[in-house]
């Protein structure tokens, strides 16, 4: 017959901490280690939103390029040294700058 040596009954107070902090340990690695206040003390969200908005203005130029180099003529673009086929990746350079 097999006795288990091992204690019964609640976990004493310094074993509970541990294994408290254990599942702490566990959550933090799981989410990344973000919690609210770190993302409300650091900007996150506000950096988030300017990042959106610079986004959105370089895409509007962009557009705005592709459309006005998409209206000129083959003779005239060639007179910029472009074609037709490199126009995307000279749209791209305007907004983004180069790769």
């Amino acid at each position: 017959m097999f006795v288990s040596t091992a204690r019964q009954g609640k976990p004493t107070a310094p074993s509970a901490r541990r294994k408290r902090v254990y599942e702490m340990a566990v959550l933090d690695l799981i989410h990344g280690g973000m919690h609210r206040n770190d993302i409300a003390g650091n900007g996150a969200i506000a950096k988030f939103v300017a990042n959106v908005r610079e986004n959105m203005a370089r895409r509007a130029v962009y557009r705005q390029t592709l459309r006005e180099l998409g209206e000129l003529s083959n003779r005239d673009l060639a007179d910029l040294g472009l074609n037709r086929g490199n126009i995307r990746s000279v749209a791209y350079e305007a907004a983004w700058g180069k790769k």
